[in-house]
């Protein structure tokens, strides 16, 4: 009669989401559950946590181990880490403000390279060129003049988290433009860089900008720079 008396107040425990018998089949589900939703925070899965975790609820009862809190607790945490990742993710992607801007550096730096005595010069060449590197800020702006040319360079830098234009680098007339307008082939007409030019290419979802500065006579001797422009389409 004690046997079956228990077995009843056992299973109306049961009934209402109480604990148990740690060994009852329930109990069992409940622990399956809560362990394959921490193996699911390791992955990590943190829909399939979740699911887990609604269903362990289900199979615990109302006094449920306390590796249930435990996955709760690694659910938040995974939630939290996972919303800083996609939050500084959203801020690589995002133009970095006008007031820091690379572009008046890079000006200053090419205007500067341009007026330099002597940079046609030098005692070893890369395929014919003088070739230097300067830094802006740990990003590479590659200059280089064609040996005895002094007339004929190119300057490139790759400018992260900026979408440039030709006007950012002086008043500026369009001669080309291609892709949508992502790519443009412009001559600049005053500023510190007056008669040079530019060729400027857009990557909106870096974002990132290419930029090419160079003379007219730097189209001549750079012939990957020559295919590029020939390749643009006129406005």
């Amino acid at each position: 009669m004690r046997r079956a008396a228990f077995a009843l107040s056992c299973v109306l425990a049961v009934t209402v989401g109480a604990g148990c018998d740690k060994g009852s089949p329930l109990a069992a589900a409940c622990q399956t559950s809560i362990q394959r939703g921490q193996s699911m925070l390791s992955v990590p899965d943190l829909g399939a946590a979740r699911d887990w975790l609604t269903q362990a609820r289900a199979q615990c009862g109302k006094d449920p181990p306390s590796g249930l809190a435990k996955l709760e607790e690694g659910i938040t945490v995974l939630e939290r880490v996972q919303a800083e990742a996609a939050e500084r993710k959203r801020r690589e992607l995002l133009p970095k403000p006008v007031r820091e801007s690379l572009v008046p550096r890079l000006i200053a730096i090419v205007a500067e390279y341009r007026d330099a005595k002597g940079r046609e010069q030098c005692e070893t060449d890369d395929e014919g060129r003088c070739a230097k590197i300067d830094f802006i800020d740990g990003q590479a702006v590659q200059l280089w003049t064609a040996r005895g040319k002094a007339d004929a360079f190119v300057a490139f830098p790759t400018l992260g988290r900026e979408l440039v234009t030709c006007d950012a680098l002086g008043p500026s007339q369009v001669k080309r433009t291609y892709d949508d307008g992502a790519k443009v082939y412009c001559a600049i007409t005053d500023g510190p860089l007056k008669g040079l030019f530019a060729l400027v290419k857009q990557a909106p979802a870096r974002p990132s900008t290419d930029v090419t500065i160079f003379s007219a006579k730097g189209i001549d001797v750079d012939e990957s720079l020559k295919a590029e422009l020939t390749a643009i389409t006129p406005e």
